[in-house]
């Protein structure tokens, strides 16, 4: 920090004027009215800084909004009690130490240290202490500014390695870069680039063996441009002629700038080699020849003009458009004099406009000309600047045959307006405020009211209740014209009947304004026969899946009676033989191992059997809503799992599923029981995801490795039965809730269980906090 920032930020205390910390001292803490309380908790938390105050045994007395915030407690947290308890021990008795010497030398500390700030970074920090005193200036206690100075420590390092990065961009920077002294063109040092271009090097000591004067084919052009450069203190894109060290000549741009060295001037050079560019002359004398004949052939006509929009240049399409010739026309007439007389007063606006370079309103609106026979002309003209010009472009088109096919577009609403009036279908018209300007006779009369007494109201007046969020939606998607689709909505009568129209529409224009014209068609009818028939689909989907299920159940049963219930008695069989023989044979020990063995077996094969009683039992009865935390609760009490083990959030939700549910929070907390690596605690927690209701059952026990996660849920696979997170699986997918593990291996294992909408709610009123956005599993 320079001696002049310490020497102002002593004059200001961090921001604080002497008079206004003179103020915060005449306030003792704690005493005076509260108006003069009030006023000092304003004063103090106006400053921009954290600010305390400490009496004299370093106790907290008062403080402001920020620095409580910084040390991350509420103000009652802090006040009377020490700054042992908010920092670092090191830091902390540092503070007391400069605390206990202001109290006895009174008088004002500054200091720059190191603190941790609470989002864990150090920052560099100037602390201000200040003692303040009694009426017999005597010290009661101390007030101190936290000021934060990481920024500027920062910058002076950037400032510091500026040059480095100077010298590294300087020898990697593409372009030839030269530093010449100002005085007599001694070349000081260049780039690599500028080496390779001119055939220079640098000697063995590391300088330049050569002048400005060997580059400069013309001297008074390097005067010149030296000239520009003292006038300016820089120039840019200087064309000049170099010498490379072999003699051949290069066309250049050069950009230089006065840099001082030692406060001896010098030019700091960039040179960029056009050569190439000068064989593209040609070319471009051949694209404007293009871009000429592209406005010659545009098919519209084409004016150029200047701020008095003179016409400068014009096309044939446009001169044929007018009937006058290009004589007659370029440099000789204005728009205003091809111009209609109805467009004289927006023709001097644009002239205005002009002149004072502003933007150019209506840059596209329709103008009517005048031609050489006297005959009107109806055009659409477009207006820009052209780059780089005081002049715009013009374009017109002819727009004779829109305007007939308006006017017979104007007949043609007419018609229709009858049309619509006598149609039998509903026809409903509503502006961009979703009043209705218009119901046909039909439409009136289906809802029985009268054309008059529907127009000016609201659409969603006549709509059900229960539908009126969707109308509203639907209504602003038409306006937008992002709404193409039909939808159905329900629609009350004057007698109060509910009727259910598909509805469709569209944008249009009625009397010249936005509007959206619904067609309302009654489905009242066919509705009640889909409902009849979705009762009917909804009986024979229940049997299919019935039946789909029980087949399901038939063939896994099937299976692991017949397969692996015959593999464990098959692997019996063998350790029964080996017993036989290791008794023969008086291998005692061995006769044991195969027995151990034997009953590994037998467990699987009852695991087995208790899985088939298990899975017979999925789906016989028809799901119920069962309190969440009541059902795990119950499941921990029954299965005697430790005390403590399991942390259940209590909660009113119920979910609706199969009378099995008990059995799945079994399964998952043995689960981590089991296999968990020095276990301390499971945990249950409920979150909403969107309307759905996600329960996160996690356990601190070491995790899942990723190549397993999917693999657990399988029918056999785990080093148990094998068939517990599997039954898991199949008694919430009857209900149609699903599960995941989605836990970070080497933390925990984390069951997430994804309950729909429909399957979950609140047994009271109670709202869970809800998180938007696309529900992942982490696989």
């Amino acid at each position: 920090m320079s001696k002049k920032e310490k020497s102002e930020m002593r004059g200001m205390k961090a921001g604080i004027s002497p008079e206004l910390l003179e103020i915060i001292k005449s306030f003792p803490a704690g005493d005076g009215s509260y108006n003069e309380r009030h006023f000092l908790n304003l004063l103090l938390n106006s400053i921009p800084y954290p600010l305390f105050i400490k009496d004299c045994c370093g106790i907290y007395t008062g403080g402001n909004s920020r620095f409580f915030s910084f040390i991350g407690k509420p103000r009652d947290e802090v006040i009377g009690h020490p700054v042992y308890e908010f920092f670092e021990k090191d830091f902390a008795s540092a503070c007391n130490a400069v605390d206990k010497s202001l109290i006895k030398n009174p008088g004002t500390r500054e200091y720059e240290t190191k603190l941790r700030f609470p989002d864990g970074k150090d920052h560099d920090v100037i602390i201000f202490r200040s003692t303040f005193t009694d009426n017999e200036r005597n010290p009661v206690g101390i007030i101190g500014i936290l000021k934060d100075i990481t920024e500027l420590r920062d910058k002076e390092a950037i400032i510091k390695t500026g040059e480095e990065k100077f010298e590294k961009v300087f020898r990697i920077i593409p372009d030839p870069v030269l530093i010449s002294r100002l005085e007599d063109g001694k070349i000081i040092d260049f780039n690599n680039s500028f080496g390779g271009l001119f055939g220079y090097s640098l000697n063995g000591r590391g300088s330049p063996d050569f002048t400005e004067d060997m580059l400069w084919r013309d001297s008074e052009k390097r005067a010149e441009f030296i000239s520009f450069i003292l006038k300016d203190g820089l120039a840019e894109n200087y064309y000049a002629d170099f010498l490379t060290r072999e003699g051949r000549t290069l066309n250049i741009l050069i950009s230089g700038s006065l840099y001082y060295i030692n406060n001896c001037a010098h030019m700091l050079v960039a040179i960029r080699d056009i050569s190439d560019l000068w064989e593209t002359r040609g070319k471009l004398e051949i694209a404007r020849k293009k871009y000429q004949a592209i406005f010659e052939n545009a098919g519209t006509g084409l004016i150029v003009a200047d701020a008095d929009l003179k016409i400068k240049l014009s096309n044939s399409h446009l001169l044929s458009m007018i009937g006058y010739s290009s004589e007659e026309v370029d440099g000789k007439m204005s728009v205003e004099d091809i111009a209609d007389d109805s467009e004289r007063e927006m023709i001097a606006e644009y002239k205005l406009r002009m002149k004072s370079h502003s933007p150019l309103a209506q840059s596209n609106h329709d103008l009517i000309l005048r031609s050489k026979e006297g005959k009107k002309v109806y055009t659409h003209a477009s207006l820009s600047y052209m780059p780089g010009t005081d002049q715009i472009l013009i374009s017109l088109i002819d727009i004779g045959e829109r305007i007939s096919a308006e006017r017979a577009l104007a007949e043609s609403e007419r018609f229709n307006k009858d049309l619509i009036r006598n149609l039998p279908d509903y026809i409903v018209i509503y502006d961009i405020n979703g009043e209705i300007i218009y119901v046909n006779p039909s439409g009136s009369k289906a809802i029985g009211y009268a054309e008059k007494d529907l127009t000016g109201r609201s659409m969603t007046d006549f709509i059900h209740p229960d539908d009126r969020g969707l109308a509203k939606k639907m209504l602003n998607l038409r306006l937008s014209d992002s709404l193409k689709d039909e939808y159905e909505i329900r629609v009350i009568s004057a007698a109060g009947d509910v009727i259910i129209v598909n509805i469709k529409g569209r944008l249009i224009e009625f009397d010249k304004k936005p509007a959206v014209m619904l067609l309302l068609n009654d489905i009242t009818k066919q509705k009640e026969l889909e409902r009849s028939l979705e009762m009917k689909a909804e009986e024979f989907r229940l049997l299919s899946e019935s039946k789909e299920l029980a087949n399901k159940k038939l063939n896994l049963l099937s299976s692991i009676t017949r397969h692996d219930i015959l593999n464990q008695i098959t692997v019996l069989s063998a350790y029964e033989q080996l017993v036989h023989e290791s008794i023969e044979m008086n291998r005692t020990d061995d006769a044991l191992k195969y027995l151990k063995k034997a009953s590994v077996a037998t467990e699987k094969i009852s695991g087995q059997i208790q899985f088939t009683k298990y899975y017979q039992e999925i789906g016989v009865d028809a799901p119920e809503w069962q309190n969440v935390s009541g059902t795990i609760s119950e499941v921990i009490e029954k299965e005697f799992f430790p005390p403590g083990l399991v942390d259940v959030l209590d909660s009113n939700i119920e979910i609706y599923a199969d009378r099995m549910l008990g059995r799945v929070f079994y399964t998952l907390i043995d689960n981590s029981v089991r296999h968990g690596t020095d276990l301390t605690s499971i945990s249950v927690r409920y979150e909403l995801f969107e309307k759905e209701l996600l329960i996160f059952v996690g356990d601190d026990g070491g995790g899942i490795p990723p190549e397993k996660k999917i693999r657990i849920f399988d029918a056999g696979y785990g080093s148990n039965t094998g068939f517990g997170l599997f039954l898991a699986r199949e008694i919430l997918e009857l209900s149609g809730i699903s599960i995941h593990e989605n836990g970070v291996y080497g933390e925990g294992a984390r069951f997430e269980i994804l309950v729909p909408s429909e399957r979950w709610r609140y047994s009271e009123e109670k709202v869970l906090p809800e998180r938007s956005g696309k529900y992942e599993v982490d696989l």
